[in-house]
């Protein structure tokens, strides 16, 4: 319910991954993913993210979010995305174990 498939375009055609949905307030979404998916548009390019839930509005508009913007060091980005639907933020799961796999494309 948390997982995103995420889209970004750049100079040389798009990329694909996913991302987790980390947080939601006032209707906006935190997806965190991989900082190498935007390695060639270094954040700039348009990006969408697809969401799952029923009668979710596909693909919506993403953005990095310019404080942190993404680190190709740690592997890590974050993205701000506008569902215009609800969705499930991880951390509001109920906790049953520590550890969280997650598997991308």
């Amino acid at each position: 319910a948390a997982t995103v498939r995420l889209c970004i375009e750049d100079a040389g055609g798009r990329s694909f991954g996913t991302g987790t949905i980390i947080d939601v307030y006032q209707g906006e979404a935190l997806v965190m993913t991989c900082g190498h998916l935007f390695r060639e548009s270094q954040g700039r390019g348009p990006m969408w993210a697809d969401i799952f839930p029923p009668g979710a509005p596909n693909p919506v508009r993403g953005e990095v979010l310019s404080l942190l913007r993404y680190d190709l060091e740690q592997d890590v980005a974050l993205l701000a995305i506008r569902p215009n639907c609800p969705v499930t933020a991880l951390l509001s799961l109920p906790r049953i174990i520590n550890l969280v796999p997650a598997i991308g494309c």
